[in-house]
């Protein structure tokens, strides 16, 4: 019942616990452009929270998003079509994992490389920018964030926190310009 559910509503965004018929989602479904993928910039920006630790969590969010949008969404969209459905969940695993080494990464699990006496650390920031003067308005170390690791055990379910980091609707032609 929930996959024809599903499958009446993928040409729609639903928000996290919206019900369908009688089931509930715990995630959203991401709408379909003639089966081509969205970049996380065809999206539009939501509206950030005003209270500072939900604008925290919206932005570790919105920085997940663009991820498994750009990153892992890409990735599956590359998946050799000839495949047999058998060697494709071997693919895609592949994908996730790489994905998560990633987040390790990102969170300072992994990714210095040393000598006895210098270390290389790759930091990333997430930053909120005001559009009209570039002025950066929020900014996040993502090492000092949640855990971009924890986070991924969401997003692989399409959660992205309870107030999403998108609207449903994607950006016009003229808007991703």
């Amino acid at each position: 019942m929930a996959n024809q559910a599903l499958e009446q509503t993928r040409d729609s965004v639903l928000r996290y616990g919206e019900s369908v018929g009688c089931e509930l989602l715990n995630f959203f479904v991401m709408p379909k452009r003639a089966s081509l993928h969205m970049a996380a910039f065809e999206f539009n920006l939501s509206d950030p929270p005003s209270e500072p630790r939900q604008r925290e969590l919206w932005l570790q969010h919105a920085i997940g998003f663009i991820l498994f949008q750009d990153v892992r969404d890409y990735a599956l969209q590359q998946i050799d079509a000839s495949l047999k459905d058998n060697e494709k969940p071997a693919v895609i695993k592949a994908i996730n994992d790489a994905v998560y080494g990633l987040m390790m990464v990102l969170d300072g699990v992994t990714g210095s490389l040393s000598n006895e006496s210098r270390r290389v650390n790759l930091r990333v920031l997430a930053e909120l920018v005001d559009v009209d003067t570039d002025e950066v308005v929020e900014s996040l170390d993502l090492m000092d964030g949640d855990g971009m690791c924890m986070g991924y055990h969401g997003w692989i379910e399409n959660d992205f926190g309870d107030i999403l980091p998108f609207t449903a609707e994607p950006k016009s032609e003229k808007d991703r310009q």
